[in-house]
């Protein structure tokens, strides 16, 4: 979708239901912002080369790998992979 120099963009990621990132474009700024996902190549994909990127992340690196929702680890894998 494009609107007034604002461009949004979405693609699905890993989750138990339906769940998307949303990357947002202006000015020659982009933010992509996830919510809840397990690392994924769609994550990586919509994040390449943005500005700021935001993955919820709301379980501690003790938990271990979680199939829907990314640990520390894991965000700072996906942030390496998109630069």
């Amino acid at each position: 979708m494009e609107d007034n120099g604002l461009t949004v963009e979405t693609i699905t990621v890993k989750h138990s239901i339906s769940a998307f990132a949303y990357k947002f474009s202006a000015q020659g700024k982009t933010v992509v912002f996830s919510g809840d996902t397990a690392p994924c190549e769609n994550i990586v994909t919509i994040a390449q080369n943005v500005d700021v990127l935001i993955i919820e992340c709301s379980f501690p690196e003790a938990f271990g790998p979680n199939p829907v929702h990314c640990i520390p680890s894991q965000v700072g894998a996906i942030a390496q992979k998109a630069m």
